[in-house]
């Protein structure tokens, strides 16, 4: 049986402040957490998350219903610039398993986080781009 809410790591346009964070809106937040593995990268006004040994990705996690998951994908264009897939997320002083959006991506694994400030920062601000 599934259950009715799911785990939901956001780094991008859904953070709070961000242009797509109204669709979070009422919804759970459960505070910061950490995708371990992953560097931003800016393929246009957004940053999207590719895998990276050693880097991180900072963002929020929420809990929210599984029946919004479609509405999130449309606006993700998952599958499309985005795939929403499981990860690993640090948060609550421990390891979750959520869902979050992740780039598209068909190159090959980058080495090095970035400098904080471009597009590996690891850090997104919404209005302001990389950390």
């Amino acid at each position: 049986m599934r259950t009715p809410s799911v785990l939901l790591f956001v780094y991008g346009s859904l953070r709070r402040g961000a242009p797509g964070h109204g669709l979070l809106r009422g919804h759970v937040p459960l505070g910061e957490a950490v995708l371990e593995g992953y560097r931003l990268i800016w393929p246009d006004w957004y940053p999207a998350a590719v895998p990276a040994p050693g880097c991180r990705v900072e963002g929020e996690l929420y809990l929210v219903p599984r029946r919004l998951l479609p509405v999130l994908d449309d606006y993700e264009d998952a599958p499309g610039v985005f795939l929403r897939r499981p990860v690993w997320v640090a948060a609550r002083g421990g390891r979750l398993r959520a869902w979050a959006y992740l780039a598209n991506w068909r190159g090959p694994v980058l080495a090095g986080c970035g400098r904080r400030g471009d597009a590996g920062g690891g850090e997104w601000w919404p209005g302001r781009g990389p950390a």
